[in-house]
């Protein structure tokens, strides 16, 4: 249990925050950072049985934190978490989507229901979790609505065609979501963090059924980038706790920003892609790309870009 003073004398000052995907990685460090705040924090896992390391934290930490269960992919649990929460706290301050699922793959070596899985948590979660706040927050006159999305909402990537399309889909979901809402008090961000290494990146990554089968077109590129996308995120100087701070800024700042890009590299690729025309971003891109594969295109049965 929080206690219901906690918090009142920190930046947070003791308002709600819902936090989904909070059993590692990122959604652990943002729900840890955000507590240390002063925020009341409902930390969703999914299953019961992904609480211990979060709770490990917390009582290092001596955070009060509320750990919840909820499954995003099931309205009934998101409606039954936010009663709970507005039981104890009345209406949501803040919402935090950060849950999400990797399926890497070629597009061809993907079947729809893998598709389809990667869209019903990494997109559809979201709309959820957010239609179900959004009524108290427009009764309150205020509130804060946080999607985590990814340097691969902005830019496609080979052999992460669910997670950039579902991650595109998101980004453009948020921007017409925050001029709607904006009238009401409600203000939506979107955090744009680069290539890290997390639990997505290890135990987590999902690999599709037919991605890794050794007579497929594509199977010799995606062991080489299945390879390389580890090793870049073992090397990345990049860490969830950088994202949890883009997280309390967007929660935190009078004015939040729509975008928080978080990451020199993914800065340095969305200054490119702004500022270069289309054409020679995408040649470009395409060429580091498979120059750091170790791929002939031609030999891989692709034309010149």
């Amino acid at each position: 249990m929080i206690p219901e003073n906690y918090g009142t004398d920190l930046p947070g000052k003791g308002r709600s925050v819902l936090v989904t995907g909070a059993s590692s990685g990122i959604g652990l460090e943002i729900s840890l950072y955000l507590a240390e705040r002063g925020f009341h924090v409902y930390a969703a896992v999914r299953q019961s049985s992904r609480r211990d390391l979060l709770e490990d934290r917390m009582r290092g930490k001596g955070l009060p934190l509320a750990v919840v269960t909820m499954d995003v992919t099931r309205p009934e649990e998101i409606a039954g978490t936010r009663e709970l929460i507005e039981n104890r706290e009345g209406p949501l301050y803040g919402v935090v989507n950060n849950a999400g699922i990797i399926v890497r793959g070629f597009f061809e070596d993907l079947t729809d229901e893998e598709m389809r899985r990667v869209f019903e948590t990494n997109f559809f979660a979201a709309l959820s979790v957010t239609r179900e706040v959004l009524p108290g927050m427009r009764k309150t006159g205020r509130g804060r609505i946080v999607m985590i999305g990814s340097t691969g909402g902005r830019i496609g990537t080979a052999g992460s065609s669910a997670y950039c399309t579902a991650k595109f889909a998101l980004a453009g979901f948020t921007e017409s979501l925050a001029q709607e809402v904006r009238p009401f008090g409600i203000h939506v961000s979107l955090i744009e963090p680069g290539i890290m290494h997390t639990e997505l990146f290890g135990k987590n990554l999902g690999v599709g059924s037919n991605a890794s089968r050794p007579q497929g077109p594509y199977a010799s590129m995606f062991e080489r980038l299945m390879a390389l996308s580890v090793e870049r995120s073992r090397a990345s100087s990049l860490k969830p706790a950088d994202v949890a701070g883009a997280v309390g800024r967007a929660l935190l700042d009078p004015h939040p920003r729509m975008r928080y890009v978080v990451g020199r590299n993914a800065r340095w690729v969305f200054f490119l892609k702004r500022y270069l025309p289309e054409e020679a971003f995408q040649r470009g891109f395409t060429r580091t790309f498979f120059r750091q594969l170790g791929t002939n295109r031609n030999r891989a049965g692709l034309t010149d870009v």
